[in-house]
């Protein structure tokens, strides 16, 4: 597998969301998502925004998404996302203030892959 298949392989969407907290410091103009979206953007086709999670772990359950990256997500959202995920057969990941899940464990590596470079 080359370095491009492996960047198709996660090339779907990936979405970073935040809990109310982040939200709330995010209207404020506050930027701490910045880096994370910087490193996934450089490799994945998509990076979306969501404040609602939820709904997105269930397009990452029904095999729509291949990959969804929670930064600071409100502890009931991980635990759905983890859920349904864990219940589909995805991979899961918490990694600080990360939480992770991926269609397969390929992608989940390549999702981790491309945080690695974020500058935060």
């Amino acid at each position: 597998m080359t370095d491009h298949d492996q960047i198709e392989a996660v090339a779907r969407a990936a979405v970073v969301a935040g809990g109310a907290e982040l939200r709330a410091r995010y209207r404020d103009g506050d930027a701490e998502a910045d880096p994370i979206r910087d490193a996934l953007g450089d490799r994945v086709k998509r990076v979306l925004d969501s404040w609602a999670p939820t709904a997105h772990s269930g397009l990452v359950a029904r095999g729509r998404l291949q990959g969804l990256v929670e930064f600071r997500p409100d502890e009931e959202e991980r635990a759905v996302t983890e859920l349904l995920a864990t219940e589909a057969g995805a991979a899961v990941r918490r990694e600080g203030d990360l939480f992770l899940a991926a269609s397969d464990e390929a992608t989940l590596g390549e999702l981790r892959w491309a945080l690695d470079d974020a500058d935060r």
